[in-house]
C-alpha cells in the first residue's frame, strides 16, 4: 500500500519547518485556511476553470473536501470529460480483454454514454468516502475494516460510536502539507505512458504523493491524476 500513518510527535521538527509559526497561532491559522478553502472552492465555480497542475488538482479536491462540498469534488475528478473521449474500441484493444458489464461501453450512444458517467460518479463517491474514513479513523481500526470490509458481528452501540468517529466535521481541520511526484523514473518511462495513456485515453498520467496533517496526525496519500492539454484531473481519488 502507498498509505502510512505517522504519530505527530515523530515528525514534529519536519512539521515546525513547514507550518512556520502555526502553532502559535493557533485558531487564526484554522480560521485562515477554513477562509482559504472556501475561496479556492468558489473560484473553481465562479469560473468554471480547470487545474492546470497536479498540485492545483490536488489543492482543488482538498478544499472542496474540508468545506464538505460534494459537487466541487466531483468537479475535481476525471468523469464527464473521461467518458466523452473514452473509445470503446481503443480500451479494448489495449487491454485485449472486455467487461462487457463492469467495463467500459460504446460512448458513441449517448444512452452509454451517460451511464458511464453515473458509473464514474458512484466510483469516485465510494473513493473519497473510504478517503475520509481513512482520515478520521485510527489506523487500526482503519486497516482492520479495510482488510474485512465487514464488521460482525455489530450492534448499535458500535454503530454509534463508528457515526461518532466519522463526523466529517472533523475535516475542516484537514491541512495539506506537501504535494510531491512519484517515481519519476517509471512515469517518464515512454513504454509505460503510452500503455497508460492509451488506456485512459489521456495524453498523459501522472502519480502525485500528498502529506496531509489533521487532528495532529500525518498521513502519506496517493494519487493519479489525467493529464490533458491545459487542465488535469483526479483518476483516482482512493488516496490509498
Amino acid at each position: 500500500m502507498n498509505r502510512f500513518h505517522l504519530p505527530f510527535r515523530a515528525v514534529a521538527l519536519f512539521l515546525m519547518l513547514c507550518l512556520m509559526g502555526g502553532i502559535a497561532t493557533g485558531c487564526a491559522m484554522g480560521s485562515m485556511a477554513a477562509d482559504a478553502s472556501s475561496s479556492l472552492v468558489e473560484g473553481l465555480f465562479a469560473s468554471s476553470q480547470k487545474a492546470a497542475t497536479p498540485e492545483e488538482a490536488i489543492e482543488q479536491f482538498f478544499a472542496a473536501l474540508k468545506m464538505q462540498n460534494i459537487e466541487a469534488m466531483m468537479a475535481c475528478c476525471d468523469i464527464e470529460d473521461y467518458c466523452d473521449r473514452f473509445s470503446f474500441a481503443d480500451y479494448t484493444e489495449r487491454m485485449n480483454s472486455s467487461f462487457i458489464i463492469t467495463g467500459g461501453a460504446p460512448t458513441e450512444y449517448p444512452l452509454y454514454r451517460d451511464l458511464m458517467v453515473f458509473e464514474r460518479q458512484r466510483d469516485f463517491a465510494f473513493r473519497i468516502r473510504a478517503l475520509a474514513y481513512s482520515l478520521l479513523l485510527t489506523e487500526e481500526e482503519w486497516l482492520g475494516y479495510l482488510n474485512n470490509q465487514t464488521v460482525a458481528p455489530a450492534d448499535h452501540i458500535w454503530a454509534l460510536e463508528f457515526t461518532k468517529a466519522v463526523d466529517p466535521a472533523q475535516l475542516q481541520n484537514l491541512d495539506v502539507l506537501r504535494i510531491d511526484k512519484n517515481c519519476s523514473d517509471l512515469q517518464d518511462d515512454e513504454r509505460v505512458q503510452e500503455n497508460f495513456c492509451k488506456a485512459y485515453s489521456a495524453e498523459n498520467n501522472v502519480s502525485m504523493s500528498v502529506l496531509l496533517q489533521i487532528n495532529g496526525d500525518l498521513f502519506c496519500k496517493s494519487f493519479v491524476l489525467s493529464e490533458m492539454a491545459d487542465y488535469q484531473f483526479l483518476l483516482s481519488a482512493d488516496g490509498q
